[in-house]
């Protein structure tokens, strides 16, 4: 079995020819009567050379005819494999390779309906083709996971294509879909098929369901250790979480992918936000970030500031953290603070929720048009 990339190309024609005979064709300018001469092809490559008659040429002024075209060349690369049978006869024959240019992607789209804690989610699969190959009526199953390959060589830069150019189809085959665990991963399985066009993306419906969301507001940061009466501002980002439960209506392995979320705004649907989310498997959550709060912002003080100890290690400071909000209703902000080495909270103005070994939170309720804030001291040295 072999994989045949040279195509049919007048320089293909060429190199078959060489050594062999061809014709030229050339046309009278006086006349325009055109003749024909046998020509032997002495070489092709770095440049053409003839022999016609008892001349060599190396510049045809006219066309070179071809009596045929070789069985080996074909208008498209193609995998060529030889079959050995004993019986004469037609054959079912089944092959199996891998290719490369041809895989998928998984995205999702979030409705939220308008003053309601839930979300419509709709899951695709986006089957992008980069070869030139088409595969009708192809029977899909799609590979949920990181599966390794070995390095290939990188395949030759593509032609730009119109901007939504490459989008062929949309399907919704949600109620066709299986799922089945093979090794580690997890495989879809769509009942019907589709025709897969060369250089262009089928989109695949995979699933809907309507799933209980939590919209939160978090920043996530760390003390400064520089002088006293340092400031420093950092992102309040709005967030959205879902559980990939069964009794949420899902309860299957979500591939990471592309996030997009919409919500009703008088009677119309305006976008949110969106983002790259991780997997989720089943019984984990499935978190999106959608964007920097406009309303809520967030800005730190360094109130007080020593070392101490061997070679100055060791670090006393006192921060103050303060959250606005310039909205008309209140806000309810998650506070991550994070910390290196060994380290303790002496004092506090508000109580924490360790999350980690290295990771505490405050939760701040921040009202409309008002601030609100946690101070606290901590103690931090090397491991």
């Amino acid at each position: 079995m072999a994989f045949e990339r040279e195509v049919l190309s007048s320089g293909a024609l060429l190199r078959r020819a060489l050594g062999q005979t061809v014709r030229v064709g050339r046309v009278n300018p006086a006349t325009g009567e055109e003749s024909f001469e046998q020509a032997e092809v002495l070489a092709v490559a770095p440049e053409l050379v003839l022999r016609i008659g008892d001349r060599i040429e190396t510049a045809v002024p006219g066309r070179i005819v071809f009596d045929s075209v070789p069985d080996d060349l074909r208008p498209a690369p193609g995998i060529v494999a030889d079959m050995a049978v004993a019986v004469a006869g037609e054959r079912d024959v089944s092959l199996s390779y891998l290719s490369d240019g041809i895989g998928w992607t998984a995205s999702y789209v979030g409705r939220l309906a308008a003053g309601a804690e839930r979300m419509e989610l709709t899951g695709w699969a986006l089957v992008d083709n980069q070869t030139s190959t088409a595969f009708p009526a192809a029977q899909l199953s799609l590979i949920a996971g990181e599966v390794n390959r070995a390095a290939v060589r990188p395949r030759p830069p593509q032609p730009p294509q119109p901007f939504g150019a490459r989008l062929a189809q949309a399907e919704a085959v949600a109620d066709g879909v299986s799922l089945a665990a093979t090794g580690p991963y997890h495989r879809y399985a769509l009942a019907r098929t589709f025709d897969i066009r060369a250089r262009q993306q089928t989109q695949v419906e995979l699933f809907r369901a309507t799933v209980p969301v939590e919209r939160t507001l978090r920043t996530e940061g760390g003390p400064l250790f520089n002088v006293r009466s340092a400031t420093a501002t950092q992102p309040v980002t709005a967030r959205l979480t879902f559980a990939n439960e069964e009794r949420n209506g899902l309860g299957l392995p979500l591939p990471a992918g592309l996030f997009s979320t919409f919500a009703e705004v008088d009677g119309s649907e305006v976008f949110q936000g969106g983002a790259s989310v991780m997997a989720a498997p089943v019984g984990g959550e499935m978190e999106v970030d959608l964007g920097r709060s406009f309303d809520v912002t967030f800005e730190r003080t360094v109130l007080d500031f020593n070392r101490s100890g061997a070679r100055n290690q060791v670090v006393d400071t006192t921060q103050k953290l303060v959250l606005k909000n310039g909205g008309s209703r209140p806000a309810t902000v998650e506070i991550v603070e994070a910390f290196r080495g060994e380290w303790r909270i002496t004092r506090e103005s508000a109580p924490h929720e360790q999350l980690s070994a290295f990771q505490v939170m405050w939760r701040l309720t921040v009202p409309a048009r008002g601030e609100a804030s946690v101070e606290y001291r901590a103690q931090v040295g090397p491991r």
